[in-house]
C-alpha cells in the first residue's frame, strides 16, 4: 500500500565548523534575539516561518521547515544574517546539515476508511505504551530495518509521527502504524 504523510516540521543541526563571533548591538540592530537561558541568537527567517538558535561554536539550530527547499533557503540566510554581523563564513566540505528530527502527521482513515480504532486493544502490542488518564492516544515505537521511528495514534485516527529522518521513513512508519492498527 502506498501512503503519504504530510511533514509538519523539519528539526536540523547546521555546523559551519568555526567560532562565530556576534555583538550584541549589532544583533539587536539585525533583528536577532537574546536566547532565555540559552548562550545563543534566535534569528527568524523573513519568509518562512522558522526559527534559527545561533550559537557562537559555529552551530545552528533550524526549527519550522517543512521541505528541503525552506532548509536550503533558511540555510543561505542565516549565512547572510552573519555576513552581515560581521562574519566571514567560509563554506568547507566538512560544512554540515544534518537532519535531526522530522514531524509528520498522516490518517489512518485515509487508508481503513470505516475502521473501528480500539486504543485498548492497539495498546496490547509490545512496541505500545498507553495510560488514557494522562494521554490519549497509544505511543508505537517501531525500529525497523532502514530506519526507527515513534507515532501517537489517536482515536480519530490521526496520527502524529516522529524520531524520523526524511519523509520516507515517516512514511514508513505510518505503514507500519497502518498494518498496527488493521491487524489489532
Amino acid at each position: 500500500m502506498k501512503v503519504s504523510s504530510r511533514i509538519e516540521n523539519i528539526f536540523c543541526r547546521i555546523d559551519f565548523k568555526q567560532s562565530l563571533d556576534i555583538d550584541e548591538r549589532k544583533a539587536q540592530k539585525e533583528g536577532l534575539e537574546e536566547g532565555r537561558n540559552l548562550p545563543a541568537y534566535i534569528y527568524t527567517h523573513p519568509k518562512h516561518n522558522i526559527k534559527m538558535m545561533i550559537f557562537s561554536s559555529g552551530v545552528v539550530f533550524l526549527n519550522g521547515a517543512r521541505n528541503d527547499e525552506e532548509i536550503e533557503s533558511a540555510f543561505w540566510d542565516v549565512k547572510r544574517k552573519l555576513k552581515e554581523l560581521g562574519n566571514r563564513i567560509a563554506l568547507r566540505e566538512d560544512t554540515e546539515i544534518e537532519i535531526e528530527n522530522v514531524l509528520a502527521t498522516g490518517n489512518i482513515r485515509d487508508y481503513l476508511p470505516g475502521i473501528a480504532i480500539d486504543l485498548e486493544k492497539i495498546s496490547e502490542k509490545e512496541n505500545a505504551a498507553y495510560d488514557p488518564e494522562k494521554y490519549p492516544a497509544v505511543f508505537l515505537t517501531y525500529a525497523l530495518p532502514k530506519t526507527t521511528g515513534t507515532a501517537m495514534v489517536f482515536r480519530s485516527g490521526k496520527v502524529l509521527i516522529g524520531d524520523v529522518k526524511s519523509y520516507e521513513d515517516a512514511n514508513l512508519i505510518l505503514e507500519k502504524v497502518i498494518d498496527t492498527v488493521r491487524c489489532p
